[in-house]
């Protein structure tokens, strides 16, 4: 949408019409969006992609794939059982967290881990997501994997040794390691995970705190350029979880997604 605008769902309220229709469509369907680049982080140049869904409550699973030369682009997610934290305020705030919780999104985000790992065991995966409803969902799903995972917080100490050992390669191999970092959005800088992982993946969504998205374009470049930096020597993979309605249809993710990736916005969030 337009710089300085937003679009509100349009229907009635207490869960019926389009903005009902949109939550339902979260705990139906999640496809996994994904890009690959190599290098800087460089803007949005897009070459082939290659789509399948993902339905909750079946086997299937979504991804896009973007292969770019010598660039990326960020992508999306899609939501667990959270609590505790508190919940944005804002409309577009309060339905993607809402989105957030479903179950649906929380098998994406394991199928998203397990899949890596399948095809390379001892790699390292990154997970970021909005802070509050989001961030307890993704962290909830996580702990549904069976093995070690690292639930970073900044203000802990014990937390912070740890995202150090995580972000170092590893000397032999530990069954105990973690092998996935979960981080807010908002605790993504000082980050350098380049030498043991080429594998983002955004949980949620960002809104973030302006209507026209530079703030929350700005925070997802930031998350990947914890991996996408000087000394990854890998095509870094940025997979995106974000929910479909029953049939396909596009949600008030895909309007986010697409507002935090725009030509506009991501030049305004680098330039800022």
């Amino acid at each position: 949408f337009p710089p300085g605008s937003a679009k509100k769902p349009r229907g009635g309220g207490r869960g019926k019409g389009r903005r009902g229709d949109l939550l339902r469509g979260a705990a139906r369907r999640a496809a996994v969006r994904r890009e690959v680049g190599a290098g800087e982080h460089r803007g949005r140049e897009r070459g082939r992609h290659v789509r399948r869904r993902a339905g909750g409550g079946s086997s299937r699973r979504g991804k896009d794939v973007w292969r770019s030369r010598g660039g990326a682009r960020s992508a999306s997610g899609i939501g667990g059982q959270g609590g505790g934290r508190e919940r944005d305020p804002t409309l577009w705030g309060r339905l993607l967290d809402a989105a957030a919780e479903e179950p649906a999104r929380q098998r994406a985000l394991r199928a998203v881990a397990d899949e890596i790992h399948s095809r390379e065991d001892r790699t390292k995966v990154v997970v970021f997501a909005p802070e509050g409803a989001a961030f307890d969902a993704a962290a909830a799903a996580l702990r549904g994997l069976g093995r070690p995972v690292l639930i970073g917080d900044p203000s802990d100490p014990g937390s912070t040794d740890a995202i150090d050992r995580f972000s170092r390669p590893d000397l032999r191999d530990d069954a105990g390691a973690a092998r996935v970092l979960l981080m807010s959005f908002d605790h993504s800088s000082a980050l350098n995970l380049q030498h043991v992982s080429h594998d983002v993946v955004f949980y949620s969504p960002l809104w973030g705190d302006d209507q026209n998205g530079v703030h929350a374009a700005a925070n997802e470049q930031q998350a990947i350029g914890r991996v996408m930096r000087i000394g990854q020597r890998r095509d870094v993979t940025l997979h995106r979880i974000v929910a479909e309605g029953p049939a396909g249809q596009r949600t008030v993710e895909a309007h986010v997604v697409e507002r935090n990736t725009s030509e506009w916005v991501t030049r305004q969030a680098v330039i800022n």
